[in-house]
């Protein structure tokens, strides 16, 4: 396993819960935190002691979106409810109910809305109005996880499957059962345009993916010893994934080789499940969020993970 330094640079504490969602702001040394106490919170990596209470919602937050273009942060709640923050005023200005726990939640190029729910919904909305353009029943289990691929959207289940739909429609153009019981997380590698997913097997599975219909298994690998929460990219040849097993691990992009186990053993970082992870690249710093109520900020060797 290669050798790779770990430095924990800050540590932001202030939350009453678990953190279930990370994203970055307009600002490259700042990010958004929320979990099981509502509270969406902006934090500054040159100031950790504090964070400012963007909003103190009445319910679990289990996912947060920035959009960049609009400037539009968007939180979906434990009951189905989509909340739409405009950072310039830092003021709600709308919100809507969906049905289903809101775990899936990402822009599309339209800068529309699509969310995936508990109750196997996924939703197209409109920005800024919210008002609903589009709902698809897919599943009676729930979406955990949406990405983009090209014009394709990918989507993740807790009936274990990966399913391929037409942007367009959201209709299904294929499915594939991933992980047993339940697939959590997508990402996609650039260095290899394979997509990457985790799950509460506890695998990452590497898949090629062309086309709507055109799937294919490339690998299957035994990441964690329980849930993969996270999969996170690092530098180009570089990404981290978080697991319920309390570590962070960083593998290799191009090989998807193991480089580093980051555990509290030797770390001191999350005694619990470790819920979420992002990287400010500005920064060489990997942020991650768990149920310990801690977030974490850390260098991993970035002269070595940038070659």
């Amino acid at each position: 396993m290669k050798s790779i330094s770990i430095q924990l640079q800050a540590q932001f504490l202030g939350h009453k819960d678990a953190i279930y969602a990370l994203c970055p702001t307009e600002n490259p040394n700042e990010f958004f935190s929320a979990g099981g106490d509502g509270r969406i919170v902006r934090w500054n990596i040159d100031h950790f002691e504090t964070g400012n209470v963007l909003a103190s919602l009445p319910e679990t937050i289990y996912k947060i979106r920035f959009n960049p273009a609009s400037q539009i942060l968007l939180a979906g709640t434990r009951f189905g409810n989509l909340y739409q923050f405009e950072l310039q005023s830092n003021k709600l200005i709308s919100s809507q109910k969906l049905n289903g726990d809101i775990f899936a939640l990402i822009f599309d190029r339209d800068n529309n809305i699509l969310a995936g729910t508990s109750e196997g919904y996924i939703y197209r909305l409109a920005c800024q109005t919210l008002e609903i353009m589009d709902v698809r029943k897919i599943s009676d289990k729930s979406c955990r996880a949406l990405m983009l691929r090209n014009d394709i959207l990918i989507s993740g289940w807790s009936d274990g499957m990966i399913r391929m739909h037409q942007l367009g429609s959201l209709s299904i153009g294929t499915e594939h059962f991933a992980h047993q019981p339940s697939t959590f997380c997508l990402w996609e590698n650039s260095l290899t345009g394979d997509v990457v997913s985790g799950g509460r097997d506890a695998h990452l599975k590497i898949w090629a993916i062309d086309k709507p219909d055109q799937f294919q298994e490339l690998q299957s690998i035994p990441a964690h010893n329980f849930t993969v929460n996270s999969i996170c990219g690092l530098a180009p040849s570089h990404f981290a994934t978080g697991s319920r097993d309390k570590t962070i691990k960083i593998w290799d992009s191009s090989s998807y080789s193991l480089l580093k186990v980051i555990d509290y053993e030797r770390y001191k970082l999350h005694t619990h499940s470790i819920n979420t992870l992002l990287y400010l690249p500005d920064y060489d710093l990997l942020i991650s969020g768990g149920d310990d109520k801690r977030i974490n900020a850390i260098r991993i060797s970035p002269a070595e993970l940038s070659v």
